[in-house]
């Protein structure tokens, strides 16, 4: 299976859910080709990608299309490649995987006739078939997050805003590579630390309950192999931290590390009953290794057009995606204005990016020891407070 046969998912809506499936594979691969003489190549760029990602047909596809663009500008030539998918085949790990094998592809080319791809790894149906069931119970209910105003406030796709966050090149290198030498933390499990702490400050409760997205590629099943699947294959599931901003960071951020590491991870689907908790956070990771220093490809600066209709509604009230670009974490806090106003998501997002460099500051002193918890230690049934104990009476190095 080629990587752009792996491209030709179809989703329709029967009732009483969707359906998914395979089209047949179709060699004739449709390339559209755009040469012209153009004044604003940026705004035509931009005007191309928003028609083709509203006419995508998930009834009868193909949910993806490519586009070069050979733009003649007062400025001199504009070339770009523009390659669109649906989210419903692709994820950002996929994208890695498709855009390695497209320019070795394009290598192989120049040299010969026959292209090849690496062997392909397990497929979708495979992987979904390999899924176990577990139920989550209601943990969200009580939970709610304040709003702004009392009014029924529709809460749809266009009228969203989004505040940033963005660390320095030395707070992110800092935040990569020092923090996880020192201190036994995962650089997702700081950043959800750093959150938690956040959001309690602001409702005065002691718990935060969010959806957490994921790549789910973390696999228990010894026969299921992800490393070459493209498609959708992000996991959501609903957690609770007991976190909160008037604990010292220490305990933040063991408590954190423990809930996260004790709860079933994506070899799941869930059940989970309702209301979902009204935050969304997915951490990306570093997504300048999805192009690197000697790609042939480079990120363009041109948009890609509208992913989403604008009247399709929001089905969180906050959605928290992080990512490091260009050696620097961001972080895109998206939310609805007429829910909550810009002075009081200013507040959340200057907090947030407080709460992540204390953590960070105190993770690398010496005096705050490596982090450890009970999980790390599965063949031990430590009761609560008994590796604390244990370690403090243990040599310096292992505190």
């Amino acid at each position: 299976m080629t990587t752009f046969r792996k491209l030709s998912s179809l989703s329709t809506r029967n009732t009483p859910g969707w359906k998914q499936w395979y089209q047949p594979h179709d060699p004739d691969i449709s390339l559209t080709v755009i040469s012209d003489h153009c004044d604003d190549p940026e705004q035509r760029i931009t005007n191309v990608a928003s028609s083709l990602q509203s006419g995508f047909q998930l009834n009868s596809g193909p949910l993806w299309k490519v586009v070069y663009f050979d733009l003649q500008t007062p400025t001199g030539s504009c070339r770009r490649l523009l390659l669109i998918c649906h989210h419903l085949v692709i994820d950002g790990v996929s994208w890695r995987i498709l855009l390695t094998d497209l320019q070795n592809a394009y290598q192989q080319s120049k040299r010969t006739d026959n292209i090849t791809f690496s062997p392909a790894s397990t497929s979708v149906p495979q992987w979904l078939k390999s899924f176990k069931k577990k139920e989550f119970t209601e943990v969200a209910a009580a939970l709610p997050l304040p709003r702004d105003t009392t009014q029924n406030v529709p809460n749809l796709m266009g009228q969203a805003r989004t505040v940033t966050l963005t660390l320095s090149t030395e707070e992110t290198k800092k935040l990569l590579t020092k923090v996880p030498t020192q201190y036994r933390i995962q650089v997702e499990e700081l950043l959800l630390t750093a959150l938690s702490r956040t959001i309690t400050d602001w409702t005065g409760q002691d718990e935060f309950a969010l959806q957490l997205e994921g790549h789910g590629r973390d696999h228990e099943d010894n026969g299921i192999d992800l490393s070459r699947t493209i498609g959708w294959l992000t996991h959501l599931y609903p957690i609770v931290l007991p976190s909160h901003s008037r604990q010292d960071a220490a305990d933040s951020l063991k408590v954190t590390k423990e809930a996260l590491r004790t709860t079933p991870n994506s070899v799941l689907t869930h059940e989970i009953a309702s209301p979902l908790p009204e935050l969304r956070f997915n951490y990306l990771g570093q997504t300048d290794q999805l192009l690197g220093p000697d790609s042939l490809l480079g990120r363009a600066t041109e948009s890609t057009g509208m992913a989403r209709h604008p009247d399709d509604p929001r089905d969180v009230i906050f959605e928290l995606n992080a990512l490091v670009s260009d050696h620097r974490l961001t972080v895109h806090w998206i939310y609805h204005p007429l829910l909550h106003t810009g002075e009081t998501m200013n507040r959340l997002i200057e907090k947030l990016g407080h709460e992540i460099r204390f953590l960070c500051d105190f993770c690398l002193k010496e005096e705050s020891g490596a982090g450890y918890t009970a999980s790390e230690f599965p063949q031990m049934d430590f009761q609560p407070g008994e590796l604390d104990d244990l370690l403090t009476e243990l040599p310096e190095p292992f505190s």
